[in-house]
């Protein structure tokens, strides 16, 4: 005899997150909507740094690159398992660079022409490699001249232990959730996913990230070359996100772009985007 669908729904509810499931809470908007300092489309196109790298601070005073809106300091993919504490380290030192110059990197400048358009400095989040690293950095001298943390291959399996890691941090500091794991491609995981969001963290979620090239390894799958990532399997799952995530209150952001190579292209992806609202 087949099950009948409210048993299988009830069956893979209860794989998430014990016996805890998040179906039965309303869908008011979340606390990520409620008036803050900064909005979602300030974050631009966000650029990864790895955490070894010693110029993250020069980015910051607007020393380098003196456009760009947001950095994201990687502890994640970006550095390799035996760079790990280096770059920990690195972080660190940054966090006590940036505190001795808190006054004047705060304070606009009056004879910077680039601050006319542009903040004093970018939007700086941090993305660790795990919950366990999370609750790691939340104990940094520094840790919250950050503005957020990014947190990668979240899903309903994963989300109890993101939970547990931000309980340490403050609760204005900004969370971008990564929604890159194969779990994205059930339709009834994410309806799951987003309601649970909204009742999850203390802090507010920012946005959510849509991780393309982990969620193109998923099916086993390499970005395509010549053609946009909405022409792609991948593209249909974002279409799929779009309808389950903004109705709850959510900002998405789209898939990264890495063909530079290729202008025409990119500024075909980039209208679909703006298109979308990402």
């Amino acid at each position: 005899m087949m099950p009948i669908m409210s048993d299988m729904l009830k069956t893979e509810s209860e794989l998430y997150n014990d016996t805890q499931s998040y179906a039965h809470l309303i869908t008011e908007r979340h606390a990520m909507v409620k008036p803050h300092t900064h909005h979602p489309y300030q974050l631009g196109a966000s650029l990864y740094m790895p955490a070894t790298r010693q110029d993250i601070w020069q980015v910051i005073k607007r020393d380098k690159l003196p456009t760009i809106n947001s950095i994201i300091i990687c502890l994640e993919d970006a550095v390799s398992q035996q760079d790990v504490e280096l770059a920990l380290e690195r972080l660190r030192t940054l966090l006590d660079t940036w505190a001795e110059h808190v006054n004047s990197i705060n304070a606009p400048s009056k004879s910077a022409k680039i601050h006319a358009q542009h903040p004093t400095r970018p939007l700086v989040f941090i993305r660790p490699r795990s919950p366990m690293m999370l609750q790691q950095l939340a104990d940094y001298t520094h840790i919250d001249l950050i503005d957020g943390f990014v947190m990668p291959k979240v899903d309903m399996y994963s989300l109890s232990n993101w939970r547990m890691a931000c309980q340490n941090l403050k609760v204005d500091q900004l969370l971008m959730p990564t929604l890159e794991t194969a779990a994205l491609f059930n339709p009834h995981h994410n309806q799951e996913l987003a309601i649970a969001f909204k009742e999850a963290f203390s802090q507010p979620v920012f946005a959510l990230r849509i991780g393309g090239n982990d969620l193109f390894a998923a099916l086993r799958l390499r970005r395509p070359k010549n053609s946009i990532v909405y022409d792609s399997p991948i593209g249909t799952l974002a279409y799929q996100m779009l309808g389950c995530f903004v109705p709850h209150g959510f900002y998405l952001t789209a898939p990264v772009f890495e063909y530079l190579d290729q202008p025409t292209l990119f500024m075909q992806e980039l209208n679909r985007d703006v298109s979308l609202g990402w």
